[in-house]
């Protein structure tokens, strides 16, 4: 399980988010100090029956389709 986990860790792209209480460039660069306690959450988590409220949280951001529309209205960002 230990290098399945390290194998994700190290395929993760360098993004990072608001949310994220680690960037995932730290966590990359220390994967091998990291890798017990990232394993032990993983465990942890596929033991649980559902999500922890913790863990539903997202930030989302709208997008326009083109530079330039109008902000006010809905049909011009992204779906």
């Amino acid at each position: 399980m230990t290098n399945a986990v390290r194998r994700v860790v190290m395929s993760l792209t360098v993004k990072s988010c608001s949310l994220d209480p680690v960037p995932t460039f730290i966590v990359r660069e220390f994967v091998d100090t990291l890798l017990p306690f990232i394993t032990s959450m993983v465990n942890a988590l596929l033991t649980r029956p559902s999500i922890l409220a913790s863990q539903k949280h997202a930030t989302v951001s709208s997008l326009l389709k083109k530079p330039g529309l109008d902000t006010a209205d809905m049909s011009d960002f992204k779906t």
